[in-house]
């Protein structure tokens, strides 16, 4: 196992995994650990031959650099997809998707066949740190794609995507944006109590563990309708639809407060945001890609609701010029 490409923290966590397979035969899932990890060096290996992506180069004559890439982003995106980001930063983003696959498969290890609570904390933590790196590029690649995305936006978007993609093997640099990160960090620690369904419990409490940033965006959010109804979903944990049609349900059956347990049997599970496993980190990619692709029906088929998930909406904010 290459050294330099492992922080000590996912280097401990495979020592003491590996410790604690010793235990008993568990040859065949030592093997795979070994072979898995292996894979993942000969992956960060091969990613770093190729240039950094925010330094100048030149290649027959033709200079690349962060402005070239700025602009064959920002206008070529929409219509080349993935034919226009450069080749470090899509072999780079499978690296860490392999990377969290990796530790999934070390957490279901431990999870069906030990008990050890605060070895499976420490992998889910780190999990989330990888999940987050994923996410935030996700959300600025979304603001690119996005053809009412204001330029300015989409410059500072493309540069912030750069960074993370230069980073991608380096395992002690948290690549995410922070103040996203402490959004969805938070948000995972809010369990939605529903009642009147106008959000106030919820709101305040997410309020409440937000840094000032993130808590000046939030006092002032509710002047957009769009973002509004998308923070809804993000704080319920539900679709625009479902809330619309619970209100209605509610108003039918003159009712003040409603509870999770009723919600449950009124709404579709499958199209709620409901899980039973809040620790895995994946749940959070989850709980973003279903309000991304709503929101993208909702844009392509014209119709009412939010037309982007709530981080779209706080990313714009972060990316703004607020002087």
């Amino acid at each position: 196992m290459q050294t330099h490409l492992w922080s000590s923290e996912e280097k401990n966590i495979l020592e003491k995994t590996l410790e604690i397979m010793d235990k008993d035969n568990y040859e065949p899932e030592r093997l795979q650990i070994h072979n898995l990890s292996a894979a993942l060096n000969h992956q960060a290996k091969a990613i770093s031959l190729y240039p950094p992506i925010t330094e100048s180069t030149i290649f027959n004559s033709s200079e690349r650099n962060i402005n070239t890439l700025i602009a064959a982003l920002t206008n070529k995106f929409n219509f080349y997809g993935i034919f226009v980001i450069p080749t470090k930063a899509l072999m780079g983003k499978s690296f860490i998707v392999g990377k969290i696959n990796f530790f999934y498969m070390i957490r279901l290890l431990l999870k069906n066949k030990f008990d050890n609570a605060s070895l499976l904390e420490r992998i889910d933590h780190r999990m989330l740190e990888l999940v987050l790196s994923v996410l935030t590029e996700e959300v600025l690649v979304e603001l690119i794609s996005r053809q009412d995305t204001r330029i300015g936006i989409k410059e500072r978007a493309v540069k912030a995507l750069a960074e993370i993609w230069d980073r991608r093997t380096s395992p002690n640099i948290r690549n995410y944006i922070p103040d996203l990160a402490n959004l969805w960090i938070n948000r995972r620690l809010i369990c939605p109590v529903y009642g009147t369904l106008r959000g106030t419990h919820e709101y305040y409490n997410l309020v409440a563990r937000v840094d000032d940033v993130c808590r000046n965006y939030l006092l002032n959010v509710f002047e957009n309708r769009d973002e509004t109804w998308a923070l809804e979903e993000f704080l319920f944990g539900l679709s625009f639809e479902d809330i619309k049609y619970l209100r209605h349900h509610m108003r039918n059956s003159n009712k003040q407060c409603i509870a999770g347990s009723e919600i449950k049997e009124l709404v579709n599970k499958s199209s709620a945001y409901f899980y039973d496993d809040t620790q895995d980190p994946l749940e959070l990619y989850k709980f973003f890609n279903i309000r991304k692709r709503s929101a993208a029906d909702r844009r392509s088929d014209n119709i009412p609701g939010p037309g982007a998930p709530f981080e779209e909406y706080y990313l714009i904010y972060l990316l703004s010029d607020r002087d």
